[in-house]
């Protein structure tokens, strides 16, 4: 397994560059989107590192991450999270 991941940047709100890190990319089959997981590596305030996720293209030339407004689609990543999560605990 190769233990480079992507880093990024991406805009806060007031514009400064924020650095960031794929946790996880995957591909939901049914509706043919792949999926981002990515941190900022900050942590909440019970110690657990923050998490986010997009739809993303790696295809694409700008390599944008399209924000998730679909509750459906939520759920999926949601449920892909947890699996993974239980499988790196393994």
């Amino acid at each position: 397994m190769d233990d480079k991941f992507l880093t990024f940047k991406i805009k806060d709100e007031e514009g400064n560059d924020i650095t960031c890190e794929e946790v996880y990319t995957f591909k939901n089959e049914e509706n043919k989107k792949t999926y981002m997981v990515y941190t900022d590596n900050t942590f909440d305030e019970d110690g657990a590192l923050k998490l986010y996720a997009g739809i993303y293209n790696p295809d694409s030339e700008d390599k944008k991450i399209i924000p998730i407004t679909d509750n459906k689609e939520w759920a999926f990543v949601s449920e892909m999270v947890e699996t993974l999560e239980g499988e790196n605990e393994d």
